[in-house]
Formats: structure tokens, sequence, C-alpha cells
């Protein structure tokens, strides 16, 4: 039976290969250090090593540094086997808005549409199709974090409870149905396995993707570069300490990853696999495998990527 494997994901699939943990580019040092005898490690992302080391068969084109600020170009425009883009929301991605702003449309279609659109250019040729999924992370993070947190520091009830339990086990959980449902009642037919993931814990540490460029002369490009994208809401309004900070990153990251285990397809040719990366980094000292506050370095996205091929490889 052929199999084609396609992807919709944020920046776990996305990530700039080009750029290293502290958001320097490699490719320059990389030409000067293969001379040399040496390299600097670029980032990656789950699909460049899925593709890279473990040879699955997806298509997919290495972004680079510009695709960070493809923030005007047409991102439904992709002919990769990967869609989505770095920093997108998984209900942008589903519905075509944001969380925050459900009464904005932000495209006209979205990237399930452009989803469902290639899985019937490939419907004559394949009759199964693994989809690998990574989003909801952006939802709660950034932005939206402040919604989550009590008005008020409270060291007590940090939490605002309610407000992030119906982001994740309504909101989101409603997103991910309905990528299923879609999917598979469009194809009856056809036979679909979904495998999607729910993040590590991440340090809270005031890191960025260009953290190099904090103590340079081109300081002020930090300012307008991606992230931090906790630190602010948590500690640099002087609400908690690190360890705190961490302890209620920690639970949303857990929350989220209850909901995703516990998903369950009502369609009869959707499988759902749900895979857990949060022994992948330490909970307690964060810091180690990580790039910056959101993203794994090179090192846990390639165990990230063992994982999901581990699953692939039985199917």
């Amino acid at each position: 039976m052929n199999t084609k494997i396609l992807a919709l994901g944020d920046s776990w699939f996305h990530y700039p290969q080009g750029l290293d943990k502290d958001g320097e580019p490699v490719g320059f040092w990389n030409k000067i250090g293969g001379f040399f005898g040496f390299r600097k490690k670029a980032v990656g992302n789950v699909i460049k090593y899925l593709v890279s080391k473990h040879k699955v068969p997806v298509f997919y084109r290495e972004k680079t540094i510009t695709q960070i600020f493809d923030a005007t170009a047409n991102p439904l425009a992709s002919l990769d086997d990967t869609f989505g883009r770095c920093g997108e929301e998984l209900m942008v991605m589903v519905f075509g808005y944001k969380r925050k702003y459900p009464s904005s449309r932000v495209h006209p279609r979205t990237w399930l549409d452009l989803l469902v659109e290639r899985i019937a250019n490939y419907s004559n040729d394949h009759e199964k199709f693994i989809i690998l999924l990574s989003a909801g992370g952006n939802d709660m993070v950034d932005d939206n974090l402040v919604d989550f947190l009590s008005p008020a520091p409270d060291p007590v009830n940090p939490i605002n409870v309610p407000a992030i339990s119906e982001a994740i086990n309504f909101k989101l959980k409603e997103a991910y149905l309905e990528i299923f449902e879609r999917i598979c009642t469009n194809f009856p037919t056809k036979k679909f396995h979904f495998l999607f993931h729910g993040y590590g814990y991440p340090p809270v540490n005031g890191r960025g993707v260009f953290t190099a460029l904090e103590n340079s002369s081109l300081e002020f490009l930090h300012g307008m570069s991606p992230g931090p994208w906790l630190s602010p809401a948590l500690i640099d309004m002087q609400k908690y300490q690190r360890p705190l900070a961490e302890k209620i990153i920690g639970d949303f990251i857990d929350m989220f990853n209850e909901m995703l285990a516990n998903l369950k397809s009502n369609q009869p040719n959707g499988s759902l696999h749900y895979i857990d990366l949060r022994g992948i980094t330490d909970k307690i000292n964060r810091d180690e495998g990580w790039c910056n506050e959101i993203h794994f370095d090179h090192s846990s996205y390639q165990k990230a990527s063992k994982l999901f091929f581990d699953v692939i490889k039985t199917l």
C-alpha cells in the first residue's frame, strides 16, 4: 500500500536551519570552519532531522533566516509537503483566526484548507497517509500568555485556571478534532495516521532567537527579533521569580499534553498517535537542550525526530 507523508506545523517543523542556537547564521562560518575541520551546529527542527537523518520521504526545503521576516508574503503558496510556518497559532491553521480575535480572519484560506487540497492531489496514487502535526504552543505564549495569569501577582494562585482550561480543553481540543474529522470525512476510503506532540518543559530565561545580538553593536535589532515569549509576561513585569515562572509554564505544558494524550477520533479511517517529548530535557534544570525559551536545540530536535520516526516506521 502506497503511503504519503504530509506535515502541518509551527516552528518545531519550520525553525530555520540557517541559524545556530544564538541566532547567528551558520552558512558563512561553516565555509570557513570546513577548511579548518570544524563546523557550527545549526538548530534545525523535527522535519529537518526526519528527512536528513532518518530518510523519511517528505518534500522539504530547508528554511533560511529570511523566513523569520516573511510576514507579508503569501504563506499559503508553499509547494512543500510541510505546511504552516514559524509563529503560527493552531487556531489560525485550522479556522483562520487567532484565539484572542475570533472575529478577525487572518487568511482567506487556512493551512488546513491547503493540506486537504494536497491530500486530494495525492489521493489517486496513495491509499494511506501519515499526517504529522505540531501546533498549539503559540496559542499559549507571547501575547496570549497574559490571559492565563492572575491579573495581579499572586504566588499562591498565579494561574487563571478557567482561562487556560478553556483554551486547552475546548479551543485547542476543538481545533485538533476539526483536523481529524475534516480530513477523514473528506476522504472516507483512505486510511490516515495522525502523529502529534505536546512540547517539553521550556526554560523561562529571556532568550529569544537572536540572543547573540543582545550585547553587540547591532543590539537595536535584538529588540526587533522574535522572542522571548515567556519572561516578558512572567518575570520582566516583576511578577514572579524564575522557579515559580517555570512551574506555571510546566503546568500549562502538562495540561496540554494531557489533552492530546486523551484525544479520541470518531472516524473509523483515522488513527491517533500522541508523542510525549517531555522526557527529552530536564524539568528542573531547563536550559540544557533548549535553543531559546520555546525551541529545542539541535540535539533535542534530533531526539524528538527519533521518537516520531519510531512510530512512522511501524506504520
